[in-house]
């Protein structure tokens, strides 16, 4: 369910629900799964999450959002960088939104990147440029240097993989 971002992403097929009916068939409730992985939350990463949010900037004609996490947002709000797993979703769910990106300051000064995609944009192969890896629509890597030099790299990187924006009218 998490791999298929709960039967929503394109790898998505009829094995992987055939697959789910059988587990509910052995007695698997889908509705208690999500709630444990997803409706548990403690007040401290509730705090980390809405300080995140009120730091998305979107930018690109509104095509691509992103934020950071710094260390001492841990610190302060007692959360862990575990306290930011899926937090860089948040960003494609603005209307209009292609590609989003989150960075995490690490301990040795290192900037971790999380990036998303709708599919418009290979994410993994800008991952790769900066040593990562993963999926086309999900990827991450490792930045040297600290978070703003990293997010003015990711900028430069994600804007010009959206390219220009295309389809585009004007009223006169």
């Amino acid at each position: 369910a998490t791999d298929t971002g709960w039967f929503r992403f394109p790898n998505t097929d009829s094995r992987t629900l055939q697959t789910a009916a059988r587990l509910i068939e052995y007695g698997v409730k889908p509705h208690l799964l999500y709630r444990e992985l997803y409706e548990r939350s403690s007040l401290s990463r509730l705090k980390l999450t809405a300080r995140v949010l009120d730091r998305v900037a979107v930018i690109a004609d509104g095509r691509l959002a992103h934020t950071h996490v710094l260390l001492r947002d841990f610190q302060e709000t007692g959360t862990h960088p575990s306290d930011t797993e899926d937090l860089v979703n948040e960003g494609l769910t603005i209307e209009g939104v292609e590609c989003a990106f989150i960075l995490v300051e690490q301990p040795n000064g290192q900037s971790k990147a999380s990036l998303r995609s709708r599919g418009s944009v290979d994410v993994a192969a800008i991952a790769r440029s900066f040593g990562g890896g993963g999926h086309v629509q999900a990827a991450g890597a490792m930045l040297p240097g600290p978070v703003p030099e990293a997010e003015q790299q990711l900028i430069s990187a994600m804007t010009a993989a959206l390219g220009p924006k295309t389809g585009t009218t004007t009223n006169s």
